[in-house]
């Protein structure tokens, strides 16, 4: 009998020591260690306006939808667009092109298409969009973000318009 109460608190005792290494290996992490990423600076626009893309086959910049931020040494930057698209049936390929465009000039790597092919016309398709992006060698100092679209009917949109920008380490 005593040994079957003496195994009980060798568990006891075992757990015990468990539970505190895995408290003490929990505090280390979060508090010792640094992250291995840091967002220092967090900017955000939107808008809930229509914006076609008339005239067809232009680079029309999303008026009233930009930030302005500032990029630190050592940081990257994070870009994330997010709207609602709409692509016009017509017979044939339709299709609204988005881009990121830094300091006014396009990032070809940074857009997002929407590409449809119908037989018919009269209506709208319409889906979500979004596009994210990675800056980690753009130079400091401040810089502006804007959206650019692109597309082959003057009814194609997009709306419902978020833009964020993050910078971090790491």
């Amino acid at each position: 009998m005593s040994k079957r109460g003496s195994s009980g608190r060798g568990i006891a005792i075992v757990a015990l020591a468990l539970i505190i290494g895995t408290m003490g290996f929990l505090f280390y992490s979060m508090v010792i260690l640094e992250p291995e990423s840091t967002i220092r600076q967090t900017w955000y626009d939107s808008n809930e306006s229509r914006y076609n893309t008339n005239p067809t086959l232009t680079l029309i910049t999303i008026p009233d939808l930009s930030i302005t931020f500032e990029k630190q040494s050592g940081e990257s930057v994070y870009i994330l667009f997010s709207s609602r698209a709409g692509v016009w049936e017509d017979g044939g390929w339709e299709y609204i092109e988005v881009y990121l465009a830094i300091d006014g000039n396009r990032i070809n790597e940074a857009h997002n298409k929407f590409l449809l092919y119908t037989s018919n016309g009269g209506s709208a398709n319409i889906v979500p969009m979004t596009l994210q992006y990675t800056f980690n060698e753009l130079s400091n100092g401040n810089h502006e973000v804007t959206v650019v679209i692109y597309g082959s009917h003057s009814s194609n949109y997009v709306d419902s318009n978020t833009l964020l920008v993050q910078t971090y380490v790491g």
